[in-house]
């Protein structure tokens, strides 16, 4: 969320050529600190390896997105990592919106 709003503010307030530097770095930066956020705690769900994957695609979605902003090349293989993510989201759901998972820290690992 906080990636987005970042993209969607400074493509509104910046000039045009710092728009693209800023707000693609900002969305990455959104993306993969949520994408760390759920890798984080997909140990403690039922399915850790769905989280996992949902995570990594996310950020191979936000590599793309950062290495190739308006590149038409890159549409067909971003259209299919949102529909992996999106198909891995439904999977993993059930153990996203569980209340316990983020009531507490992830544990530690030594």
């Amino acid at each position: 969320m906080l990636g987005l709003l970042g993209y969607v503010g400074g493509r509104m307030t910046l000039a045009p050529s710092e728009v693209v530097v800023m707000s693609t770095y900002v969305m990455l930066a959104g993306i993969a600190l949520g994408a760390l956020v759920i890798a984080a705690h997909a140990s403690r769900t039922r399915r850790p390896l769905v989280l996992r994957l949902f995570a990594t695609v996310c950020v191979l979605y936000g590599v793309l997105t950062v290495l190739y902003p308006y590149s038409r090349a890159v549409a067909n293989p971003e259209a299919a990592l949102t529909v992996v993510a999106i198909v891995l989201l439904a999977i993993g759901w059930k153990d996203l919106s569980d209340p316990t998972l983020w009531r507490t820290m992830p544990p530690n690992r030594k």
